[in-house]
C-alpha cells in the first residue's frame, strides 16, 4: 500500500493483457466471427515517438498514409455490419496507428458501441495527453471497459527527446490520478516502453504511476510489420512481451482478427501500419462477407502454406516474431479445416 492508505497497481508482463482468446486456435477455425477486431478512429497522433511508424511523416508520405478521421457514417456502418455476426466478439480495441482521443466524437463512438452490444469487451489505449477532468467523467461514462496509458517517459524532456511533445509532467500525472479516482468499474492500465531507460528512470515510472492504475507494465519495442524500412527497435532486441522472438511460418493472428483504417478499409492485423494487406472496404462489401470471402481465405492459405513472403507486410514483420503464439505445428490440420 502507498503512503496514505493508497492501493497500488499490479506489476505485470505486457501479455498479461493480451488475453482475448483461451481456445486453441486448431480447435476452433473456421471461426464463425472474428474474436477480436481493431476499429481506427483516427490514424492522426500529437506525437511524433522515436519507434512508432506514425511519428516519422516523410515515411508515411513515401507509403501514401494521409491523416483520416473515421466519419459518423463509416463507424455506423461497421457497428451495424458487426450485428450480423453469429455470436459476439470476445473484443473491440478502439484504437490502432493514431490518438483516438483526437476524435472529437470518440466517446459517442464508443457508446454507440456499446449500446450495440456486439462484444463483450471495449478497450482504448492513449498517450494520456487529452485527458483531464472533464474529459475524464466522459471517458469513464460512454462504455469503456479497459484504458490504457502509453507514457513515454518519467520527465518532461524524455516526453520532447521521444515524442517531441511538451508535457507538463507534473499536471499529466495528476489527470492520469483524476482518471483513476472516477474510473468505477472500468479498469486502468499504464506502460512504458523501454527506450533505453536508466534503471533510476525505471524505479521512477513505478513510483509515478502505481498509486495511479490498476495495471502497470515495461515493454519492450517491437518493430511492427515492415521491418525492413527502420529499425522501430532503437537498437534493442528485447520483444514487446519479454518473450524471446521466433521466426515463424504462419501468423495467428490472420485466423481470428479483422482491422478497420480510419478510411474505412479493412486489414488483417493492428501492426499493418502502412495497410499493405488491405482485404476489402467497409464501402463495397459488408464484414460477414469479408471474414467469410475468397480474400481473406487466400491470405491464410498463404500464412499456412508458408508462402507470408509473398506479402509486404508480413514478409518480414518483427511483430509476428515476437508474438507469444504459434500455431506452426497445427499447419496442416488448419489447411483442412479452412
Amino acid at each position: 500500500m502507498a503512503a496514505g492508505g493508497a492501493r497500488m497497481a499490479e506489476i505485470i508482463q505486457a501479455k498479461d493483457l493480451r488475453g482475448e482468446r483461451r481456445e486453441r486456435l486448431v480447435d476452433a477455425v473456421p471461426l464463425p466471427a472474428p474474436w477480436t477486431m481493431f476499429i481506427e478512429p483516427t490514424n492522426a497522433c500529437n506525437f511524433r515517438c522515436t519507434y512508432c511508424p506514425t511519428g516519422d511523416t516523410d515515411l508515411l508520405k513515401k507509403v501514401g498514409r494521409k491523416n483520416k478521421m473515421m466519419t459518423w457514417e463509416t463507424f455506423v456502418n461497421v457497428v451495424e455490419d458487426m450485428k450480423a455476426f453469429p455470436q459476439k466478439l470476445k473484443m473491440v480495441n478502439m484504437y490502432k496507428d493514431g490518438e483516438s482521443l483526437l476524435h472529437p466524437r470518440f466517446t459517442d463512438m464508443v457508446r454507440y458501441l456499446r449500446d450495440a452490444d456486439v462484444t463483450e469487451k471495449i478497450w482504448v489505449k492513449t498517450n494520456g495527453s487529452l485527458l483531464n477532468p472533464e474529459y475524464n467523467e466522459r471517458l469513464v461514462n460512454c462504455g469503456l471497459d479497459m484504458i490504457g496509458i502509453s507514457v513515454q517517459h518519467v520527465h518532461a524532456q524524455g516526453f520532447w527527446d521521444i515524442a517531441k511533445a511538451k508535457v507538463d509532467y507534473e499536471q499529466y500525472k495528476a489527470n492520469i490520478l483524476d482518471l483513476y479516482t472516477r474510473r468505477g468499474n472500468v479498469g486502468i492500465s499504464v506502460k512504458i516502453a523501454d527506450v533505453g531507460l536508466s534503471e533510476e528512470d525505471k524505479q521512477k515510472f513505478i513510483d509515478d504511476f502505481s498509486d495511479r492504475c490498476d495495471f502497470i507494465a515495461k515493454e519492450g519495442l517491437h518493430g511492427w510489420s515492415t521491418s525492413e524500412m527502420k529499425d522501430w527497435k532503437l537498437g534493442t532486441n528485447q520483444s514487446f512481451d519479454g518473450t524471446p522472438r521466433k521466426v515463424k511460418k504462419a501468423c495467428p493472428l490472420v485466423m481470428y482478427m479483422l482491422t478497420v483504417n480510419s478510411n474505412g478499409t479493412i486489414s488483417i492485423c493492428n501492426d499493418d501500419w502502412a495497410q499493405l494487406h488491405k482485404i476489402g472496404d467497409i464501402k463495397d462489401e459488408s464484414l460477414m462477407q469479408i471474414w467469410h470471402g475468397q480474400k481473406l481465405r487466400d491470405f491464410r492459405l498463404m500464412h499456412l502454406e508458408g508462402r507470408k513472403h509473398e506479402n509486404a507486410a508480413c514478409k518480414n514483420c518483427d511483430y509476428m516474431q515476437a508474438l507469444p503464439d504459434s500455431i506452426d505445428g497445427d499447419l496442416t490440420r488448419m489447411i483442412q479445416k479452412i
